[in-house]
């Protein structure tokens, strides 16, 4: 092990955790931090990628308030690498109880499926995506109806206003779109058509405007007992992008084959209806310990999911759309947790698996070139199709003033054939002072290498990192 590794795994090992993240680790439902009316966190953190030589440097808060009226939820950084503010109202709503449930208005995130969030799909809720692997979930918006029975719940949801996942800002530039995000993955400066090397040069022609997100959503889910059953229609979260391959035969090509032909390429956002069928079951054992004080308790989660996107009606047959090919998702997830009154475990194994339903839709330009989507308009590295995973997660109190926590996730996606080892720890001095430290290892063979964690994965940028920082709740 190099002198680097050792000292990684002992900083790993000295300073278990406790922090707020969604992915790898969503919250289970009910799941907070505190219960308190009002609580407010500054924090600040410094980040690295091993592809940099450089650290960036981030400064921001959390606001939580949880009213009997209304609730709040929002975070803010400020990204003093980039110069830029992300602000994540991730829950803005008022609430109305009434005799068998509440009346909610607003944004409102709940779970309509665990797999979503818990495989990083982003299908049912939009998300905060300027940070692909703590991506933060935000809620749908709109009119919520809660009914509550004593074995089970009914959630009915009704909107005309859409507001999509929030991606890493950009900016076309001398035909280039570029970002200081290291998330954002911006399309090649050139590439080959034929025998003639294309540069494409990009127009972000077209903006969504408020008139695009008034779109209709409707949505339901009941749950009985161990079951459970979602459906919604609604635009789905992620835009889509399209554009025109036109070469103007009345005008001389710009370059030369050497250094390549300037195309111009008009980018136009394209946001899609789906209907979305969610349906599993979530079984949990009863206490199976004779100790009093020690509770051991075993779970097992299945989800399907049936994803229908609906087709996009194309204009030109110049233009260049990859349509969303139907899918189903199907997950398993086993847990083991135990606790006692100063310890908790919980373990889990899972898998997921993503069948492609349909033919899948080609447009004359992917039919040509078959190799220009990949270039082009690459899927997301941490979409996980097919995976494997297990993880741990160890929480310890040594005191009323000492709190600490372990989280770490391994994931094998079998398709692009890499691991991802994720883990986030701190340690916390009277439930308000957090120092923590966190990472996520990117790499192809097991056991891993430290050089494997900066090479690249396939066509995609390693992004390996490790951070740390600062946090204090009032």
């Amino acid at each position: 092990m190099s002198p680097f590794s050792t000292l990684f795994f002992l900083l790993f090992l000295l300073f278990p955790l406790t922090g707020r993240a969604d992915f790898p680790w969503p919250s289970e439902k009910g799941e907070t931090d505190k219960t308190e009316l009002y609580n407010l966190q500054i924090k600040t953190h410094a980040m690295n990628f091993f592809t940099e030589d450089y650290f960036r440097y981030f400064a921001g808060a959390n606001l939580n308030i949880i009213h009997p009226v209304f609730e709040i939820k929002t975070t803010y950084d400020y990204s003093i690498t980039e110069d830029y503010h992300y602000f994540r109202p991730s829950n803005l709503s008022l609430k109305f109880t009434v005799p068998n449930g509440q009346w909610i208005i607003g944004r409102k995130p709940i779970q309509w499926d665990w797999a979503d969030q818990f495989w990083n799909r982003g299908l049912w809720q939009p998300s905060y995506a300027d940070d692909t692997l703590r991506p933060q979930w935000a809620g749908l918006t709109g009119i919520f109806r809660e009914f509550n029975y004593e074995e089970g719940q009914i959630t009915l949801f009704g909107s005309g206003v859409f507001i999509p996942d929030s991606t890493p800002p950009f900016e076309s530039k001398n035909g280039k779109l570029i970002s200081d995000n290291p998330w954002f993955t911006a399309p090649p400066s050139s590439t080959n058509l034929e025998e003639n090397t294309i540069k494409p040069f990009f127009i972000v022609k077209e903006e969504l405007g408020l008139k695009d997100l008034l779109k209709f959503s409707l949505g339901a889910k009941a749950s009985y007992k161990d079951f459970y059953i979602a459906y919604s229609y609604k635009p789905m979260n992620k835009i889509r992008v399209k554009s025109q391959f036109i070469m103007d035969g009345s005008k001389e090509l710009k370059g030369n084959h050497k250094t390549g032909y300037e195309q111009r390429f008009p980018l136009a956002p394209v946001i899609l209806q789906h209907h979305l069928l969610s349906g599993g079951l979530d079984l949990a054992s009863t206490d199976s310990s004779s100790d009093e004080l020690q509770n051991t308790n075993y779970r097992l989660k299945v989800s399907l999911t049936y994803n229908h996107p609906e087709i996009h009606d194309l204009q030109d047959v110049s233009e260049i759309f990859f349509q969303h090919q139907t899918e189903l998702h199907s997950s398993v997830k086993g847990e083991i947790h135990v606790k006692d009154p100063l310890e908790e475990t919980t373990l889990h194994v899972s898998y997921t698996h993503q069948f492609l339903l349909g033919d899948k839709r080609e447009n004359t330009l992917e039919k040509v070139f078959p190799g220009i989507k990949q270039e082009f308009f690459r899927d997301d590295l941490f979409q996980f199709s097919r995976a494997a995973s297990t993880g741990i997660t160890h929480s310890i109190k040594f005191n009323k003033q000492y709190e600490a926590k372990i989280k770490a996730r391994l994931i094998y996606h079998l398709l692009k054939e890499y691991f991802l080892f994720s883990f986030y720890s701190s340690l916390t001095f009277d439930n308000s002072f957090s120092i923590f430290i966190s990472g996520d290892l990117i790499f192809s063979d097991f056991p891993f290498s430290f050089k494997q964690t900066k090479e690249d994965i396939g066509i995609y940028t390693n992004k390996s990192r490790i951070f740390g920082g600062l946090s204090y709740d009032f």
